[in-house]
């Protein structure tokens, strides 16, 4: 373990209702021990190993590249012209979708070179 390893409390408590497992103070199973509960167990779990259980990191792979399809059909949806949009007559940056979209996609292309 390293000094910046991520650790994950991981909680066994036993209720009236039932045990429920609790993962940083989230119930992720079982029912809400109303009235209070007993510790039964607890665990403090380096957070790659949750995150490998979940299979984290295939998914975030698969939202990446569909985010990449998304920033290429956006960038297929912007002509070489602004068109007022929703009644205007004057072309308005503001309220044009083609000028709020490169302004998000040029946003997107910044925050992903830092």
């Amino acid at each position: 373990m390293t000094a910046n390893t991520k650790m994950t409390k991981l909680v066994y408590v036993r209720g009236v209702e039932g045990n429920s497992v609790y993962l940083n103070d989230h119930r992720i199973a079982g029912p809400k021990p109303w009235g209070g509960g007993k510790v039964i167990q607890e665990w403090e779990i380096e957070e790659k190993h949750i995150f490998d259980a979940l299979n984290i990191e295939s998914r975030l792979s698969h939202l990446s590249a569909v985010n990449e399809k998304l920033v290429e059909a956006a960038k297929g949806y912007l002509g070489n012209r602004c068109e007022p949009t929703d009644g205007y007559i004057v072309h308005q940056p503001e309220h044009c979708r083609q000028c709020r979209l490169r302004s998000a996609l040029k946003l997107a292309d910044e925050m992903g070179e830092k």
